[in-house]
């Protein structure tokens, strides 16, 4: 059988041009798309972040953005600037070296405007001595505010040391991503439809 060509004759110039329209449109809707979803993701992600409890500060470190240059490869990115945010994310066991020393409840969360930890507790306060009372590791010293007995100076238990500490997951931000990308081929497919 001979082959079989079909060929455009005066219409075949008209006819490229619709077709660099419709690549135009669909380079178009693609970008648009991109765009919605990564102000989706960082606006989604940002309220799973305070969704969490956790301050303006972690929630404005989620930074998205829209990758590459060619619109049919086009990738939204998102990132959490602070490095050990996966902590949260994942959940994670931190162990000490060789202990971890947390705060007791009675201690105060922060000195001079930072996380309290036994050694800014010493530079601001002053010396913590170590001792052991029914099986638990203590660090004591003078009590906030620096509180005093008739007798003299009270001790008392202000960090306990620990082995290890448990985090869970508290938030989701790879769950936010997947909830977008299933998104993307509908917002798509509306982006193109107003165009075409």
């Amino acid at each position: 059988m001979a082959d079989v060509r079909v060929r455009t004759s005066g219409a075949g110039a008209a006819f490229a041009a619709e077709l660099d329209l419709v690549a135009a449109d669909v380079s178009t809707a693609a970008s648009k798309t991109m765009t919605s979803a990564a102000e989706a993701l960082k606006s989604e992600g940002r309220a799973n972040i305070a969704g969490a409890g956790f301050s303006s500060r972690w929630q404005n470190a989620w930074r998205v953005t829209v990758s590459g240059a060619n619109p049919a490869k086009l990738a939204v990115v998102g990132r959490h600037a602070i490095g050990y945010s996966s902590v949260f994310e994942d959940g994670a066991v931190i162990r000490g070296k060789p202990l971890l020393w947390l705060p007791l409840p009675g201690t105060p969360k922060f000195i001079a405007g930072r996380r309290v930890t036994p050694k800014r507790w010493v530079a601001a306060v002053g010396p913590l001595a170590f001792v052991e009372a029914g099986g638990a590791k203590l660090l004591v010293g003078d009590p906030p505010g620096g509180g005093r007995s008739r007798r003299g100076a009270r001790k008392v238990p202000l960090f306990v040391g620990v082995d290890s500490v448990h985090i869970g997951k508290r938030f989701d931000l790879d769950g936010v991503a997947k909830s977008v990308a299933e998104r993307i081929p509908t917002l798509f497919e509306r982006n193109l439809r107003e165009l075409v």
